[in-house]
């Protein structure tokens, strides 16, 4: 029997915090910029875009929900969101322009909770305050913490919404993959999703796409990447093509410009698919990030949010200049040459070839609990 499968079915224990101290801190310490200071930062496109995958996945999600309370005729038409790794609050908007009634916003991260509430609280000083859901925030490592007992905890929580099986969507944006450091940090992670969604509620969530890391890994060594982003394996080992990935503990740090720089761990999809099945939530799909692109940057809503939240970068460029090199927009000038003339075109919106590869790095998920 290997080691893997021995720590499977004992459920070892999660290890010590400390990589979670340090992507505490690493998240404390990011400074919150202006529109203005992002809008010179070199993936202010590519930050653009990752935040577009999340307002077409939510907005998704609630309308599907929204649906469904349609359909069973329920009276309380009212939507709950738990938001797990809220971060500084950047998905608020998102949830009052959706009319969502109640939100709970969790982070491991303190400071960030912090920012998050003060966002929150700016939001209800503004005329549409009126419309605003009412928020409650919590502290807490969801891979280590029982979030019922954090949720109890929590003044007005219980009285509020009551005491289980409270939400309609849990949203884990570009944070799930923390919890794959070892099964018991995953289990308790799903776990806590899992008991506190309804019957026919939605997970969602983002979280990097293990496959194509490890493949990328193997052709391109154990550090690769380009000027936007790095991947640097701990373990040098996994470029070895001939030795089995171990489903958890897989770590290696990501650096992405001016963003992130902090440890992360392989998520093995099939193990978090079946992981979730064990407590009620079935996969309704996954996609990597172009394909989710692909399937919905046409459609009329998401076509427009596109446009309006600058998702994508003008080619040829305009007054602005370009972020990346020219040699990082010589796919851009190639479709735009070839279709120019047959599709009548002035401009294309595109992003550098650098900034493609590390949204490739990506995949968007959902699950609903049965």
């Amino acid at each position: 029997m290997n080691s893997q499968k021995r720590k499977a079915e004992n459920h070892e224990d999660a290890p010590e915090p400390k990589l979670s101290k340090v992507i505490a801190t690493h998240y404390n310490r990011i400074e919150e910029k202006g529109i203005e200071s992002r809008k010179e930062s070199r993936i202010y496109y590519l930050r653009n875009f990752n935040n577009w995958v999340k307002a077409v996945i939510i907005a998704q999600a609630l309308t599907k929900i929204q649906t469904m309370n349609e359909r069973k005729d329920i009276r309380n038409k009212s939507v709950t969101v738990l938001d797990i790794g809220c971060g500084k609050g950047g998905d608020l908007r998102k949830y009052r322009i959706h009319g969502v009634a109640n939100l709970v916003c969790v982070d491991i991260a303190d400071e960030s909770l912090a920012q998050c509430r003060d966002r929150y609280r700016e939001m209800t000083k503004l005329r549409h305050k009126g419309n605003l859901f009412d928020a409650f925030f919590i502290h807490a490592d969801c891979t280590r913490d029982n979030l019922n007992i954090k949720y109890k905890e929590t003044k007005g929580l219980v009285e509020k919404l009551g005491d289980k099986n409270q939400f309609d969507l849990v949203s884990c944006q570009f944070t799930f993959h923390y919890c794959f450091e070892s099964l018991a940090q995953a289990e308790t992670m799903i776990k806590n999703i899992a008991n506190n969604l309804k019957k026919d509620g939605l997970f969602i969530g983002t979280t990097p796409d293990a496959n194509y890391i490890v493949a990328k890994a193997r052709k391109e060594g154990a550090s690769f990447g380009n000027e936007v982003y790095s991947v640097t394996f701990k373990d040098e080992s996994i470029t070895d093509k001939n030795k089995i990935v171990p489903l958890f503990g897989v770590q290696y740090n990501f650096h992405l410009e001016g963003c992130v720089d902090c440890p992360e761990f392989l998520v093995h999809f099939p193990t978090f698919e079946k992981i979730a099945e064990k407590y009620g939530l079935k996969l309704a799909f996954a996609r990597r990030f172009e394909d989710f692109y692909a399937e919905n940057h046409k459609k009329d809503e998401e076509a427009g949010l596109l446009s309006r939240m600058g998702a994508l970068e003008t080619f040829p460029p305009g007054d602005e200049p370009l972020k990346g090199s020219d040699d990082d927009y010589i796919h851009a000038e190639q479709f735009f040459n070839y279709y120019r003339k047959e599709k009548k075109l002035e401009r294309i919106g595109t992003l550098s070839q650098s900034e493609w590869e590390a949204i490739n790095l990506y995949l968007v998920f959902a699950f609903i609990k049965v």
